[in-house]
């Protein structure tokens, strides 16, 4: 984990004024220095300090009481946040310059306290899971209740492309005996054991008395759900795209999985978990009948959607050429849905996004125990899928493919769970036509 200072007091001091920079440059003035400030800067090892920079300022301030920071900086982030988007629900595909530089400073001035914590949470230590690769076929190797969960089984699912037993959660219907779709959910950044639907995303009182299966793959932090071109130090064997879209539902709907399914499947998430599941039903056409996705990157050419897959991934010590190769590859080509989402032809698809400016809600919502320095980072990358949502919005009108589509974009919302807990309903009502 990057450290600047000695001391959670000293670092908090540089995470707040890392924010107060973000603020800044979000405001319409702000945008053109970071521009000409930020982007003129040489590459920096994440977490590292880059001289001259905010960060590395902040360093003679150890000896400020940070007692005298709650109060007026709470105050100065509060406003500066409410003021630093605004409504953007009118505006064309955003400047890509403005974006890149506020993702290049979330990187740089420490992403561990910059990044929001509900998302990306802590690294997985158990990472690399081990593999067996004397799997040879997709199987059932256990099932276990979960009595803190209502109605939830932990299920171990034997992955030949993952080389190694893959844990998912099933959230079973209130009636098993009715014949139910299944719902595959993913998860956002850090994907932990037990999903961020179920600790933060309020999928069991969602669907509480909804004849649905909801399944829930974990332990996927950082992978983007796709399938990886080379063996990680970190991830190991990742081979998302095929499991989800193909061994994990063969498997749901075999007679070994005792499930009464009605042959109708949907795949969604959030965030990370939005771009694995778009992703994952437009490479796997005809296996998911509706699809959506709540502010997620769809896109991977341009240099915002290239940072963002950046940050992801070695947000977890992975290498970002494991993934889809050297950047430009045709992997990357492939995984761009803007530029071929001829694959979303046969789906429902839904599309959600907020435009990143910081409602009331927001700001209560911190109000009792999370910290108001989160903001900036949930703002910047609300914004950043934003842009990603409206250029495959516009490249599945230039192919043609809109009556299977609904976009939604809501006026005022930052990256952030509870935003997304109150996006589910919505996203659930316009797809469930499709699965009965």
């Amino acid at each position: 984990m990057p450290c600047f200072l000695p001391g959670f007091r000293s670092r908090r001091i540089i995470a707040v004024l890392s924010s107060c920079v973000l603020i800044t440059s979000l405001s319409p003035v702000g945008q053109a220095h970071v521009q000409a400030q930020t982007l003129a800067a040489p590459p920096a090892a994440p977490g590292s300090i880059v001289p001259g920079s905010a960060a590395s300022d902040a360093s003679l301030l150890g000896s400020v009481n940070p007692g005298s920071l709650s109060s007026d900086i709470s105050a100065l982030i509060r406003d500066g946040a409410e003021q630093a988007v605004g409504a953007a629900s009118n505006l064309p595909v955003l400047e890509l310059d403005s974006l890149q530089a506020n993702l290049d400073l979330l990187y740089r001035l420490n992403a561990d306290h910059l990044l929001p914590k509900n998302l990306f949470g802590t690294r997985d230590l158990d990472f690399p899971l081990p593999t067996d690769p004397s799997i040879k076929q997709v199987s059932i190797v256990a099932k276990e209740d979960e009595p803190q969960y209502q109605r939830m089984q932990r299920w171990s699912i034997a992955s030949p492309s993952m080389q190694r037993n893959v844990s998912v959660q099933v959230m079973l219907p209130p009636d098993p005996s009715k014949p139910a779709p299944i719902l595959y959910m993913l998860d956002g950044m850090s994907a932990p054991k037990i999903s961020g639907w179920i600790r933060l995303g309020r999928i069991q009182e969602y669907f509480a008395d909804k004849n649905v299966i909801v399944v829930m793959p974990t332990q996927a932090g950082g992978s983007l759900y796709t399938n990886w071109q080379n063996v990680d130090p970190v991830q190991g064997v990742a081979q998302w795209e095929t499991f989800l879209g193909q061994e994990l539902p063969q498997v749901m709907e075999s007679s070994a999985a005792g499930l009464h399914t009605n042959g109708k499947r949907a795949i969604g998430g959030l965030s990370m978990g939005a771009g694995g599941a778009v992703r994952t039903s437009a490479l796997n056409p005809g296996v998911f009948d509706a699809t959506f996705g709540l502010s997620g990157c769809y896109t991977t050419l341009d240099s915002m959607s290239r940072k963002f897959t950046e940050i992801a991934v070695e947000w977890t010590g992975a290498e970002l050429d494991n993934v889809w190769g050297p950047y430009g590859s045709p992997e990357w080509h492939r995984h761009d849905l803007s530029v071929d989402p001829s694959g979303l032809k046969k789906t429902k698809l839904y599309l959600f996004n907020a435009t990143g400016s910081v409602r009331p809600l927001d700001l209560e919502r911190f109000a009792d125990s999370r910290e108001l320095y989160e903001i900036p980072g949930m703002v910047v990358m609300e914004r950043a899928t934003l842009n990603s949502t409206r250029r495959l919005e516009a490249s599945l009108k230039q192919h043609g493919i809109t009556d299977n589509v609904t976009v939604v974009y809501q006026d005022g919302g930052i990256h952030d769970w509870p935003m997304f807990a109150d996006a589910l309903p919505g996203a659930w009502e316009n797809v469930r036509s499709a699965l009965y």
